[in-house]
């Protein structure tokens, strides 16, 4: 850990515990009062204390990381986000896993039905101004 005179042991803990021990550290080092630590797994997913997100942005209510359940599909997301704005695009739904970004339209029932995965990232573009 950046900073930490000493490594910190977290390879059996669970991520919530794995969090609050780098936390600890941190507070007991007089580097921080108050840090915030995201715990990635082996595949790179996040979880922050033992909560499993996705981030959802762009033209939406309520942009920012979102609890993932476990089922959860892009229409959910978006419902989790408070909807799009009015100028979202929905048509346009822009799906980013493993470093690739496929595109979705939310108009589209297959499309509403995409299966999310943990650490997926989804962006709500500006509608295009003809």
């Amino acid at each position: 850990m950046p900073m930490l005179k000493e490594g910190i042991q977290v390879k059996s803990l669970a991520h919530a515990q794995a969090a609050q021990k780098i936390k600890n550290a941190y507070i007991e080092a007089q580097l921080s009062t108050a840090p915030h630590i995201n715990v990635k797994n082996a595949s790179g997913c996040i979880r922050r204390c033992g909560r499993e997100i996705i981030s959802i942005g762009g033209h939406v209510k309520s942009p920012g990381p979102k609890p993932f359940i476990a089922g959860m599909t892009l229409s959910h997301a978006l419902a989790a986000a408070g909807g799009a704005t009015p100028f979202g695009a929905p048509n346009r739904i822009e799906l980013y896993r493993n470093h690739k970004k496929t595109i979705y339209n939310l108009r589209e029932l297959e499309h509403q039905k995409v299966k999310l995965q943990l650490g997926d990232s989804i962006n709500i573009p500006q509608k295009k101004i003809h």
